[in-house]
Parts: structure tokens; C-alpha cells; sequence
């Protein structure tokens, strides 16, 4: 496939597209058409052998941990908060997590924890989380994992 300047694109022909809409309108398993099997994906995201960005936060936590310094990690994404959850288990490192779910009256004493609580860590946080007053004093070391493409929703959740 080639672009109207004649440079070759990455692309899906529509072959494939129709191939793969035609197995899911009959409820055909898309992995027999090349589609993609959410759970797989999901583990194969938790690796964090096979992605630098993990590999690189994961070294950085470590040494943070070495040196008793506790970090508050954004994400936009819960999905993303899952994963970072999964693999700070994994690691035997303790996390308190702070999203939409979590309870006005919750999130008072969870930040108490974090602040006074030198086994906690890592601090999960959705930028979308919402709510205004957070005072989490305890953390020295502020990760912003996946940014928003608008800057202001990770100005106003730091």
C-alpha cells in the first residue's frame, strides 16, 4: 500500500478488515482471523521483560525503595493502574490506589496511610480521579506514567 506520494504505508487491506468484521458478526473466534485476544494482550503487557518503559520504571522504583523515597504514580488510564498494580505485586512492592472508585471518605485516610506508613511505597493515582485536596507530603518522587495529550488534566491532578 502506498501513499499518494508514492512511500510505502503500514496498513490493513480491506480484505482483512472485511474478513475479520464478517467472523465477529458470526461470532467466530478472532483469533483464528488474526485478531487479538484481550487476555493474552493483558499478560503479555503485565511482562515487564518486553517493555522498556516498564523495565526502566521498575529500576527506578527499586533504587527509590533503596533509598526511602516513596513516589505518586499518575496514569489516565485504570486499565493502565491494573497493570502497574499487578506487576508492583509481583515485585513485593506495597501500593495503596486512588481512582473514580474509590470513596470520598476513602481517599482521606488512604492518603494518612501513604503519608505516615513507611511500608507504603508507590501511591496509584488517576488523573481523572477527580476531587481537590489531596495532601500526600510523604512522596518525594511524582511519575506521570502515560501523559494526556492535554497537559492541564496532569497539572490539575498533581
Amino acid at each position: 500500500m502506498t501513499d499518494r506520494y508514492g512511500q510505502r504505508v503500514a496498513g490493513v487491506t480491506l480484505q482483512a478488515a472485511l474478513d475479520t468484521q464478517q467472523a465477529f458478526d458470526h461470532g467466530l473466534d478472532l483469533r483464528l482471523v488474526g485478531g487479538v485476544d484481550e487476555e493474552v494482550r493483558f499478560d503479555r503487557l503485565m511482562n515487564t521483560q518486553s517493555c522498556g518503559k516498564m523495565k526502566t520504571l521498575m529500576t527506578l522504583l527499586k533504587k527509590w525503595k533503596r533509598k526511602n523515597r516513596k513516589a505518586l504514580l499518575f496514569s489516565q488510564s485504570t486499565r493502565t493502574l491494573d497493570i502497574l498494580q499487578s506487576v508492583l505485586d509481583g515485585e513485593g512492592m506495597q501500593c495503596l490506589r486512588l481512582d473514580g472508585r474509590t470513596k470520598q471518605a476513602d481517599r482521606l485516610k488512604m492518603c494518612d496511610q501513604f503519608n505516615d506508613n513507611p511500608n507504603w511505597l508507590v501511591f496509584l493515582i488517576s488523573t481523572r480521579a477527580g476531587g481537590m485536596g489531596l495532601n500526600l507530603t510523604g512522596a518525594s518522587v511524582v511519575v506521570i506514567f502515560d501523559p494526556s495529550w492535554n497537559p492541564a488534566h496532569d497539572l490539575q491532578a498533581m
